[in-house]
């Protein structure tokens, strides 16, 4: 019972830091813009090989025939599928359809679109359309971005050091551009 009430008690202040974190924080500030899009005919091989292997997207936008979003695909699901069947399994079949994705505009509060979650099918992805046209991809990845720099922000950073002419100086443990670093034994 005890575990219990520490994990609650834990889970409940989290929440409290996630909420001050994103007070004021709009979708557009928390996606990916302009997402690599995948054609759903496409099979899971090829998109792993040319669609989530040069993408820093954990989730990407799926389309249709016609150029329509139709759903999302995450490597989440992409790891379910046997590696034999890879060759065979079109992206489309194993998409979450459009009708079980959250949908955000991006001037939504983030936290408005967070609240929708826990009812949704979908795996904590929102795609965010502009005028009908796709902007983005919210993920947890880049949620827990925004959480952490909200955090760094409100521990405060350390100070700006300056040189002679006022610009700003790197950390000591930083090389500038143009030297070399220090070579072992001198």
């Amino acid at each position: 019972m005890g575990i219990f009430v520490v994990t609650a008690a834990a889970a409940e202040s989290n929440t409290a830091v996630m909420r001050e974190a994103l007070a004021g924080v709009r979708v557009e500030d928390a996606m990916t813009r302009e997402p690599v899009l995948v054609p759903g005919g496409v099979t899971v091989s090829t998109f792993l090989e040319g669609y989530a292997g040069s993408a820093h997207q954990v989730a990407f936008p799926v389309v249709g025939a016609g150029g329509e979003v139709v759903g999302l695909i995450d490597l989440e699901a992409v790891q379910r599928i046997p590696a034999g069947d890879r060759t065979t399994t079109r992206v489309g079949a194993i998409t979450t359809p459009i009708r079980d994705v959250i949908v955000a505009r991006p001037e939504e509060l983030l936290l408005a679109v967070l609240e929708q979650f826990p009812d949704r099918a979908a795996r904590l992805h929102a795609l965010v359309f502009d005028g009908g046209r796709i902007a983005g991809v919210v993920s947890p990845a880049t949620v827990a971005h925004v959480i952490e720099l909200a955090a760094m922000r409100s521990r405060g950073s350390e100070p700006t050091r300056v040189d002679d002419a006022g610009r700003p100086r790197p950390p000591a443990d930083v090389i500038p551009p143009g030297s070399r670093p220090p070579t072992l034994g001198g």
